[in-house]
């Protein structure tokens, strides 16, 4: 579970590394489902907000409403757009996994331009309206992934994240780097916390 309560969290969702892959994922998500049901048992839920959940309603199927007929943008355009952006400005491998703050400045850029488009998305059914709402979440992760390569100003895993205009690690920096984002604004705030090493040894020796 997160700081918040009842919010759980798997994979690097939860933090503590730059690359866990599937398997690491597929284990923490059974984690963080068994640790969901044991909450669920003692907490009594509250009562249900009816408008809250007609509001909600409407915005998740808004794309799907406006109809196949609708000379709109689809959910493989968005991300396509959203692929080449990323890869080309935000460290991907056609700039082979290089990055400086001048690209990732335009990569922000970009993505609030996407953001303005997704008015624009949308569904010929159900199964299309789910591709709708994921790659709207991926422009949240882009988003978030972009200020974190911008608030590390260094190179502290080669191939991960290699800053051209930052070569070398930043003591400072050996931390975790944090962010929240307001959800009604849209403004992001970046913190640390200090990495506490539990078990002995070097770490930077496998």
């Amino acid at each position: 579970m997160t700081t918040v309560p009842g919010l759980f969290a798997a994979g690097e969702t939860a933090g503590g590394n730059p690359n866990k892959f599937v398997g690491g994922c597929g284990a923490e998500g059974r984690l963080a489902a068994r640790g969901a049901l044991e909450y669920l048992k003692k907490i009594t839920m509250p009562a249900l907000d009816s408008a809250q959940v007609g509001k909600e309603k409407e915005r998740v199927f808004a794309p799907l409403v406006r109809g196949p007929e609708f000379d709109g943008v689809t959910d493989i355009e968005m991300e396509e757009r959203l692929q080449r952006l990323m890869d080309e400005y935000a460290g991907g491998i056609h700039s082979f996994y290089r990055l400086n703050e001048e690209r990732l400045v335009v990569a922000l850029k970009n993505i609030k331009v996407l953001r303005d488009q997704v008015k624009y998305l949308y569904a010929k059914n159900l199964h299309n309206l789910m591709n709708v709402h994921e790659v709207i979440d991926r422009l949240d992760v882009a988003e978030m992934a972009v200020h974190h390569l911008m608030y590390r100003k260094e190179t502290r895993w080669p191939g991960w994240q290699t800053r051209m205009d930052y070569p070398e690690k930043d003591p400072k920096l050996d931390c975790f780097v944090e962010s929240t984002r307001d959800p009604k604004t849209g403004e992001v705030k970046m913190f640390t916390r200090p990495y506490e090493q539990l078990i002995p040894g070097d770490r930077t020796k496998q």
